[in-house]
């Protein structure tokens, strides 16, 4: 607003100048702040680059020249500002429970893991975009208003494009959010793979262990010439140490499944594991543990 007053108060003759100038600057800052964010993985460098991009909006507002042009800046900053706020807000809260810059793949599953962080991160993302009834589609299209009453209809092109460009990363935050799986996500998936694979173990563990100690014991009862009543006591016996061979091995596959998740991992070593067979997830678990030991 400052320098909107500075410019039509103090040099209304020159005009014709500088509303040129500010319109070459809005066209490059729309084109320098999409075309850098759109090549950004750091989630707070997509944020810096995108806010060049809504600075050129604001030029075209100063360019306009008019009142409406005046009115278009002060509405486009206020949500703007709120949207800016909560948006590198999000990201710290992010980076406190990481302890590291965030990516957009450390916002996988983020939305679902998150709930309130990943609302709040979607909404400030589609009103950064100017999806309707949001307070970034009414601020630009006061600007595009001011534009118009001025004669740039250029410049209402070029904002246009910029804003089609800009949907790909913010749709792309929002993508990441809630259509990625994230490494919590991952992890679960590895761990109900790997408890589907040891109930199949127990499965075939029951029926030869409990196959081979009947046979045994009818093989027992043979060769010492035992009574009906004896060999069907010996018999009972061996199914009553089968039932509690059974009981242990499932005890022990319920508490590897339990304890296995409390288990800290790296978010590579997840990585790799989801990419694994569930028969080849532990050894890899396992040997991310001992490295990070080292």
């Amino acid at each position: 607003m400052a320098s909107l007053r500075v410019l039509t108060v103090a040099f209304p003759e020159q005009e014709h100048l500088w509303t040129v100038a500010l319109a070459v600057l809005a066209c490059a800052s729309l084109a320098i702040g999409n075309l850098a964010a759109l090549v950004q993985q750091n989630v707070k460098r997509l944020l810096a680059y995108s806010s060049v991009s809504h600075a050129g909006f604001m030029l075209i507002a100063i360019a306009a020249a008019n009142e409406l042009g005046g009115r278009a800046l002060l509405y486009y900053l206020i949500p703007y500002s709120a949207m800016s706020l909560g948006a590198f807000a999000v990201v710290a809260a992010r980076e406190r429970e990481l302890g590291r810059a965030v990516t957009l793949d450390d916002l996988a599953g983020m939305g679902w893991e998150r709930p309130f962080l990943g609302v709040a991160m979607w909404t400030f993302m589609l009103g950064f975009a100017g999806f309707p009834l949001t307070g970034g589609f009414v601020g630009k299209l006061y600007v595009f208003a001011a534009a118009y009453e001025a004669g740039w209809w250029w410049l209402i092109v070029a904002g246009a494009a910029a804003t089609a460009v800009s949907l790909y990363y913010y749709l792309g935050v929002v993508r990441a959010l809630y259509m990625r799986p994230g490494a919590e996500g991952e992890w679960r998936a590895v761990i109900e793979d790997e408890d589907h694979t040891l109930r199949r173990a127990i499965e075939r563990f029951d029926e030869t262990t409990g196959s081979n100690l009947m046979q045994q014991a009818e093989a027992l009862a043979l060769r010492r010439d035992w009574s009906p009543k004896e060999a069907a006591n010996a018999t009972y016996i061996t199914s009553i140490i089968a039932r509690m061979v059974r009981t242990v091995a499932r005890g022990v596959a319920k508490t590897s499944v339990m304890v296995r998740p409390l288990i800290p991992a790296s978010a590579a070593a997840q990585r790799r594991i989801a990419a694994q067979p569930a028969g080849e997830a532990a050894d890899i678990f396992e040997e991310s543990l001992r490295e990070e030991q080292r």
